[in-house]
């Protein structure tokens, strides 16, 4: 009995090497087992399969007593589509290179005069003062740092700023 206390771990170590001996001899039984068909019989089975059980291509008509009629009705013939006749277009008409270079000259005139018109209306709006929104502050006109900070506008700026400007996250 003395032995076996004695040798305990050499005995638990050719125990479990015993049973990893039996578990990978099973796996390769697994692994080497013949699947007990051949490929090629595998597909002669298929193909007998589709012969006897084929599908027709096309469904089988319907009886002809599916819907009865009432008597004396007549089922009237589908009506047969009927393309409706191309109608000739237009010949092209002449190209006249007068009346084209006429009519682009006047897209060119309403064009300038479109953009004189827009330049004029920018100068006279930037001499006009600019509206700001209700409690934007500028920092031009010497608010202290405290009330700016108070400002959620300006607050929200101060921190964007902070995280542009700070060293990156992963280099703290």
């Amino acid at each position: 009995m003395d032995f076996f206390f004695d040798n305990i771990f050499v005995i638990i170590l050719l125990f479990v090497g015993a049973i990893s001996q039996w578990l990978k001899a099973r796996s390769e039984a697994r692994q080497n087992q013949d699947p007990g068909y051949d490929p090629a019989d595998l597909e002669e089975m298929l193909e007998e399969a589709e012969r006897r059980h084929s599908r027709p291509a096309v469904p089988p008509p319907l009886p002809p007593n599916v819907f009865p009629q009432p008597a004396g009705s007549v089922i009237a013939p589908a009506p047969a589509l009927r393309r409706k006749p191309r109608e000739a277009e237009p010949a092209p008409a002449a190209f006249d290179t007068a009346t084209e270079l006429a009519r682009q000259q006047q897209l060119a005139d309403k064009l300038k005069e479109m953009k004189r018109t827009r330049g004029a209306r920018e100068i006279s709006d930037s001499l006009l003062p600019q509206k700001r929104p209700v409690g934007d502050v500028s920092p031009a006109a010497g608010v202290s740092l405290k009330s700016r900070l108070g400002n959620r506008r300006e607050l929200r700026q101060a921190f964007v700023l902070k995280e542009i400007l700070e060293k990156p996250v992963g280099l703290r």
